[in-house]
């Protein structure tokens, strides 16, 4: 009986691993508490609010207090960013090397609980967004040039306005 339940014990340990991505401390949990832009959050981790900034991609400016015109497709992404993250949406946030950014906000890559998607990824799949690697944060940069170029492809967001 103990051949069989130490190997199965192993086995499900190493299935738990594989399939939940956020088992690991690389991971914080953190909640939604308003999108700013399209690559731009407030969440509040542990009691205390904290702006993220999407790393590895860049959204259309939208107009405020330091952009005085909207640039082409910014208030679409900004509009989908925040229908994809109602305020009070559970996220997972993934750190690379550089904690924070020249203006002192965070710099995650953040997951949907509870598929595990990245939406740094949907942003850039629905061609909201566009690459933008900032060394040394760069961890994910093949696959989302690989992403991006598809959005090129199909044509879809911003990527429209070339295809015309």
């Amino acid at each position: 009986m103990k051949k069989i339940i130490v190997p199965l014990i192993v086995i499900l340990y190493f299935i738990i691993i594989i399939f939940n991505p956020f088992q690991s401390n690389d991971y914080t949990i953190s909640t939604v508490e308003k999108v700013f832009d399209g690559d731009t959050i407030y969440v509040n981790i542990e009691n205390e609010n904290y702006v993220i900034r999407l790393t590895g991609i860049n959204t259309p400016e939208v107009k405020g207090k330091y952009i005085k015109e909207n640039e082409y497709f910014g208030p679409e992404a900004s509009k989908f960013l925040k229908d994809l993250l109602p305020t009070g949406t559970i996220v997972y946030l993934e750190s690379d090397i550089d904690d924070k950014d020249k203006y002192d906000r965070l710099l995650r890559y953040v997951y949907l609980k509870p598929d595990g998607k990245m939406v740094n990824e949907i942003l850039l799949e629905k061609g909201y967004a566009e690459v933008m690697n900032i060394e040394p944060n760069i961890k994910y940069s093949n696959r989302f040039k690989e992403l991006e170029e598809k959005a090129k492809e199909k044509n879809i967001g911003k990527w429209k306005r070339y295809s015309n």
